[in-house]
């Protein structure tokens, strides 16, 4: 979420004074910053495998945390707290909730997904909570603000507003698709289709595997290889083997956690994306695509229903379909087809420019100060 943050704060820093609170150690602390920053949050995970001395230990380091934050709040009197991830602190209910009870600052969370991707039926109701509580939300999409609904009840105030687009990350990437397939050493004489971020169950990589089996069935090209970049999670590793033998050679993997200044050259380096997804309520992904003119083939699954526009930004695939889904691969390196959906990627771009996205959060701030008398 450092990015989405990073982005948002640096657009809105044009309209209001901001404060970003990150963690001690921030990632992105290189870039410039038009923003006020205040490095407030030492992370400590707590697991229930953990032993019983490190769960305190870690319980209190939450509790020093919250303690900053409180006192940042008090000294500085915000009118508005924007939690950009509803699991940022396991205290964000209670921090939200005291916040309107005490009349404080008016409180919005960004809720990039209605229910957390992996978890437990408690992280679920602490999601509900954490909702419920603040005085306004932000979807990305209509699909997520109904799922909001549908799942966690009557939220105060939803604003539907787009996650922007990822074009900062050209800063550090090479300007042509050449230099950075040579900066990466990846093949200069392939096409390529990136699989690129995190991965964890609900990105399908292995529905990916089924499919990639089935688009060699089906004729895709013999020049087209497959790339996959991103940090796996344990449960993953499996998927990731599963791909490994099926796109056997033609697979190009760093199965690792991607540094922001490489970012950018995948995407410049590949022809399309690949979102093989068996859920998805966001995808900074697909923005990341679209930012740098790169189509999709995705699965037709929550918000990519709404955002991959069929045959101008992208393929869509059934869900859960590795059949349609090899089918639609194959689709997507039909001579002529990729220049149109890059160029109808580009189009859906400009729509998300963060300019355009700060004034829309911007109006929800305004619009929650007024009905809290904070304006």
């Amino acid at each position: 979420m450092a990015h989405y943050a990073y982005n948002l704060a640096e657009s809105l820093a044009a309209l209001r004074p901001v404060t970003v609170v990150t963690a001690a150690d921030y990632e992105l602390s290189a870039l410039p910053q038009s923003f006020a920053r205040e490095g407030l949050f030492r992370p400590r995970p707590i697991r229930r495998d953990m032993p019983k001395a490190e769960r305190i230990d870690a319980a209190a380091a939450h509790l020093r945390d919250l303690g900053r934050l409180v006192a940042l709040v008090l000294r500085t009197h915000p009118s508005v707290v924007h939690l950009v991830w509803p699991a940022s602190n396991h205290y964000a209910p209670f921090l939200l909730t005291m916040a309107r009870a005490l009349r404080g600052p008016a409180t919005v969370v960004t809720a990039h997904e209605a229910v957390p991707y992996e978890g437990s039926e408690k992280r679920t109701r602490w999601y509900g909570r954490t909702y419920l509580a603040t005085d306004g939300v932000i979807a990305h999409s209509r699909h997520v603000a109904r799922e909001l609904q549908l799942i966690h009840g009557p939220i105060r105030d939803i604003e539907v507003i787009p996650h922007g687009e990822y074009g900062f990350f050209r800063a550090h990437a090479e300007r042509d698709q050449g230099s950075a397939r040579a900066r990466l050493g990846l093949p200069p004489d392939r096409r390529l289709l990136l699989f690129f971020g995190s991965i964890r169950a609900h990105k399908g990589v292995d529905l990916l595997a089924s499919a990639w089996t089935r688009a060699l069935d089906q004729g895709l090209p013999a020049d087209v290889d497959l790339v996959v970049a991103g940090k796996a999670r344990p449960e993953s590793e499996a998927h990731v083997a599963a791909l490994t033998k099926a796109a056997g050679s033609r697979l190009h993997g760093r199965i690792d956690y991607i540094d922001h200044n490489e970012v950018g050259d995948y995407v410049t380096a590949s022809d399309a994306l690949v979102l093989p997804y068996r859920r998805c309520d966001t995808s900074g992904i697909l923005a990341l695509a679209y930012a740098f003119g790169r189509p999709v083939v995705a699965t037709d699954v929550g918000s990519l229903h709404y955002e991959v526009r069929p045959g101008v930004t992208g393929l869509l695939a059934h869900r859960d379909d590795p059949e349609d889904l090899g089918r639609q691969i194959v689709r997507i390196f039909t001579p002529g087809l990729l220049p149109a959906l890059a160029a109808g990627a580009l189009r859906e771009a400009a729509k998300l420019a963060w300019p355009t996205i700060a004034r829309q959060t911007d109006s929800f701030y305004l619009r929650l100060e007024a009905l809290r008398g904070r304006a």
